[in-house]
């Protein structure tokens, strides 16, 4: 039986301060909405429909579990069914 695994966000750092009070804002701003990204990295061995990983509709995942990594679009459902795989051009 597979357990549940939650989104786990980027969580990217803040960077140190410039010395510059404008840039410190600027790099704060973009921290910010890097960390806001509907993205999720998760690490399962069979995907996350199998694994139970949740997240709302429209997230990205990335799979590092596998022996392949993988990118997962969350298109349907409210719990962990719903991804799905897109593959590269």
């Amino acid at each position: 039986m597979s357990s549940k695994v939650a989104i786990r966000p980027l969580g990217i750092p803040f960077p140190p301060p410039s010395g510059d009070a404008r840039v410190d804002q600027w790099m704060r701003s973009v921290t910010d909405a890097i960390n806001g990204l509907p993205l999720s990295v998760f690490s399962t061995s069979d995907g996350p429909n199998v694994s139970a990983v949740t997240a709302p509709e429209g997230f990205l995942g990335i799979e590092i579990g596998s022996g392949a990594t993988r990118l997962w679009i969350k298109r349907s459902g409210s719990t962990s069914t719903g991804w799905s795989a897109l593959s590269w051009i």
